[in-house]
């Protein structure tokens, strides 16, 4: 049954693919649910998994296991943070970015905006720095509509009580808040237009890390952030810089020709991750491996998702970035840093900086390309 899965399942799936594009939508569900039959769990190699989340949409084992993973979610969001390198490895960047720029500046205060601060897993290692430099830090979460709050799984108040908390133990002046975007804009006007306080702008973006648990399409909201973002740094504040650090795999496929391409690249980035993922766990702690993908995962895996994705990306040209800061070379430092992180693991995951400026760090899986990062600054 493995062996004849793995020479099957490849074909139904494109199939699948090939139906959506041809908008056969009948029988695109009749090959769901072929898949869903050949896969009933999620154990095994990458490829059955994958194929068992991408047909969970035909069954309620996926709503299951889910509900069942739940129960132990703040164990498994720490397992896969740190364990999986991609969300790691992309907070790393960020930081170690903004803390080179900032003391570089002569600058009062770092006020980072942050478009979704999560449960800000990604700060604490910043605050304890910023407490060495002697400068005040302000942290913006950039508030979300009502419909996105409600798929967010953290709560802003208690995460700002864990970051006051951390950085009372650090002796930082801290002060965290959470805003909408068009009040923070107003607010950023107006400051820049008093006298005596030199502040550092930071906006940063994180979509798409494997442990973020964030089933929206974040995107378009995320483009009007960086293009908000680059408008106050040029035209209102006095120096800034976006980091921005983007794990699905939009980016890599918007060129794609047709949508049974974009599928199919889609497959392959989820593929990659499902692997990277099962490296970190042993055979002993396979529930706590499936847990992981459950939560974390799964709900990326969505033909029709990829499908509504492709439909708006050709419709409408808002999934696009084109950022026009000059400056944001990325130092060989930030390199060194990142591939620090990866020690141990350079068989498997590896980084390189890309980008016409050099203002990029790609991290790839066995040459699978899993992050993409980027900085830009004035």
């Amino acid at each position: 049954m493995e062996i004849e899965n793995k020479v099957s399942l490849p074909h139904l799936m494109e199939a699948h693919g090939e139906a959506l594009e041809k908008e056969q939508k009948a029988l695109a569900k009749s090959i769901l649910k072929c898949i869903s039959q050949k896969v009933t769990t999620p154990i095994g190699d990458s490829l059955g998994r994958l194929a068992f989340y991408l047909s969970q949409e035909m069954t309620n084992h996926g709503d299951y296991l889910k509900g069942e993973a739940h129960k132990n979610f703040d164990a498994s969001f720490k397992a896969l943070y740190q364990g999986n390198l991609v969300g790691k490895v992309a907070h790393f960047a960020a930081i170690s970015a903004i803390l080179e720029a900032a003391m570089l500046e002569d600058c009062d205060e770092i006020h980072i905006i942050d478009f979704c601060i999560g449960n800000g897993v990604q700060w604490p290692f910043l605050l304890e720095a910023v407490s060495k430099m002697n400068k005040r830090l302000k942290l913006t979460s950039i508030k979300s509509s009502d419909e996105e709050n409600s798929e967010c799984v953290w709560n802003f108040e208690d995460t700002k009580r864990e970051l006051y908390g951390y950085a009372k133990s650090c002796g930082l002046k801290l002060k965290v808040e959470e805003k909408e975007l068009e009040e923070l804009v107003s607010e950023i006007k107006i400051m820049n237009k008093k006298d005596g306080k030199k502040v550092f702008l930071a906006f940063n973006l994180m979509i798409g890390l494997p442990h973020m648990g964030m089933v929206r399409n974040l995107r378009k909201s995320a483009f009007e952030f960086l293009k908000v973002a680059e408008d106050l740094i040029k035209n209102y504040g006095g120096k800034g810089m976006i980091t921005f650090g983007d794990g699905d795999a939009f980016e890599k496929l918007k060129n794609s020709l047709n949508f049974k391409s974009f599928f199919e690249g889609n497959l392959v980035h989820y593929k990659a991750l499902l692997e990277s993922i099962e490296s970190q766990f042993s055979a002993e702690f396979l529930e706590a491996r499936i847990a992981c993908e459950v939560l974390f995962v799964a709900p990326c895996i969505s033909s029709l998702d990829w499908l509504q994705t492709w439909e708006e990306m050709k419709s409408d040209g808002y999934l696009k970035c084109d950022i026009s800061l000059e400056d944001g070379t990325l130092s060989k430092n930030v390199l060194m840093e990142v591939k620090e992180v990866l020690r141990g693991c350079e068989s498997s995951y590896q980084a390189k900086i890309e980008g016409e400026n050099g203002n990029e760090i790609v991290l790839e899986w066995k040459g699978t390309q899993l992050l993409r990062f980027s900085i830009w600054k004035n």
